[in-house]
């Protein structure tokens, strides 16, 4: 028994295409990231304010670091 052909409904598609596309426009111009990892931390706790004192006084506060390592040597891996 072949399968059944469904009729594409090519205005549903495109109207909802259209919706997504609005809805993805919309969350990235509204989509706000803070990247000042002091603000990020909680500001009621004392050991954390010692931190944030540290912390505002290094010239590369506004940088993040990611370490990425491997067991084996090869580098192509990584």
């Amino acid at each position: 028994m072949p399968p059944r052909k469904y009729p594409i409904r090519w205005s549903i598609v495109i109207v909802t295409a259209l919706i997504v596309g609005l809805l993805f426009f919309w969350e990235t111009n509204s989509l706000k990231i803070e990247t000042d990892i002091l603000e990020s931390m909680p500001h009621n706790d004392p050991v954390l304010d010692s931190a944030r004192q540290v912390i505002s006084h290094l010239p590369i506060q506004d940088k993040i670091f990611i370490d990425l390592e491997q067991a084996s040597n090869d580098r192509d891996k990584l």
